[in-house]
C-alpha cells in the first residue's frame, strides 16, 4: 500500500479516466468547496466525493490524522472571526434575528483590540462550516494524487502551456508530500521505540513534547527539498519543452464526465452568486 497522497494504480473506472477528466472532476470539488459555506449544501457534495473515492478504492481512513488536524486548525483559526460576527447583515439565507440571538456575551462594546464579541447562533453556525471547508479540499487532493500519476499531471500542465517554473514547483511539491509523510511516520515510530510519548491533556505540554519529532522532521524536510530539486535538475528537467507522455485521447465516458462536471460547476457557481445558494 502506498503512502497517503501518492499515486497507486487500481483497476477502477476513476483510474482509467483521461487525466484531464480527473483534473476537472476533483478540481470541481476544490472550487465549489470555496464558494459554498452552508453545511446543508456541503454535506451532499462531501457524500458524492466519498463515493467517488470508494469507487477508486481509496482508503480515506489513512487520512484520519490529516483530517482531524486540519479541522482543528481551521476551527481555531476562525474563532476570532466567529465571535465577532455580530452584524446580522452578514447572513443572507438564515433568519437574521435568529443568527444574531446572543447565547453568551464575551466582551463588551469598546473592549481593547477585540471590541464587542459574543457567542451567538450565527457564531455556532459559522463555526460548524469550518470542517466542511477543509474536508473536501483534503479528500479531493487525495483523490487526484492517488488516481493520477505525476507523469499524467505534468503532461496535462505541459499540454496547457503552463510556464516551466510552475510545472517544476508542482513536480517538486508532489514528490515532496509523500516523502514527508513517510518521514513523519518513520520519526514517530523511531522515537516511540526510544520511549517518546505525546500523551496528556495540557496543550502547552503536548507542544513541548513534539520537540523530539519536530527537530529531525525539519532537518529531513530541508534535506528532502534539496534531494528532490537536485534529482529534477539532474534529469534535465526544464532545459527543454516537457514532452507529454500521457494519453489524451477522450473516450465517450471522458467527454460525458468532463462536460457534465463543467456544466454542474458553472451552474453551482451561478446559483451561489445569483441566488445565494450555499450562503449562510
Amino acid at each position: 500500500m502506498s503512502a497517503p497522497f501518492q499515486y497507486e494504480y487500481h483497476d477502477t473506472q476513476v483510474h482509467k479516466l483521461n487525466p484531464v477528466s480527473k483534473l476537472l472532476l476533483f478540481g470541481a470539488f476544490l472550487l465549489i468547496s470555496q464558494f459554498y459555506l452552508d453545511p446543508l449544501t456541503k454535506i451532499p457534495m462531501l457524500v458524492v466525493l466519498v463515493i467517488i473515492l470508494a469507487v477508486a478504492k481509496i482508503d480515506i481512513r489513512r487520512y484520519k490524522t490529516f483530517l482531524i488536524a486540519a479541522c482543528f486548525a481551521v476551527i481555531v483559526g476562525r474563532s476570532y472571526t466567529a465571535i465577532t460576527m455580530l452584524d446580522p447583515e452578514l447572513f443572507k439565507v438564515y433568519p437574521q434575528d435568529w443568527a444574531s440571538t446572543v447565547i453568551l456575551d464575551l466582551t463588551p462594546e469598546g473592549f481593547p483590540i477585540i471590541g464587542r464579541s459574543a457567542l451567538t447562533y450565527g457564531t455556532l453556525l459559522y463555526w460548524s462550516t469550518a470542517p466542511f471547508q477543509v474536508l473536501p479540499v483534503i479528500l479531493a487532493v487525495a483523490g487526484l494524487l492517488e488516481t493520477t500519476s505525476l507523469t499524467e499531471i505534468v503532461s496535462v500542465l505541459s499540454k496547457a502551456r503552463i510556464p516551466f517554473p510552475i510545472i517544476f514547483m508542482v513536480t517538486v511539491a508532489l514528490k515532496f508530500v509523500p516523502e514527508i509523510v513517510d518521514n513523519i511516520n518513520m520519526i514517530q515510530k523511531a522515537q516511540m521505540l526510544r520511549g517518546w510519548t505525546s500523551e496528556g491533556r495540557n496543550p502547552i505540554k503536548k507542544v513541548t513534547q513534539l520537540k523530539p519529532v519536530l527537530v529531525p522532521l525539519i532537518r529531513g524536510v530541508i534535506r528532502s527539498v534539496d534531494v528532490i530539486s537536485m534529482g529534477s535538475k539532474n534529469r534535465a528537467f526544464g532545459l527543454g519543452p516537457v514532452t507529454p507522455l500521457a494519453d489524451f485521447s477522450f473516450e465517450t465516458k471522458d467527454k460525458v464526465i468532463s462536460l457534465a462536471v463543467v456544466a454542474i460547476t458553472l451552474f453551482l457557481i451561478a446559483a451561489s452568486v445569483l441566488w445565494n445558494l450555499g450562503s449562510l
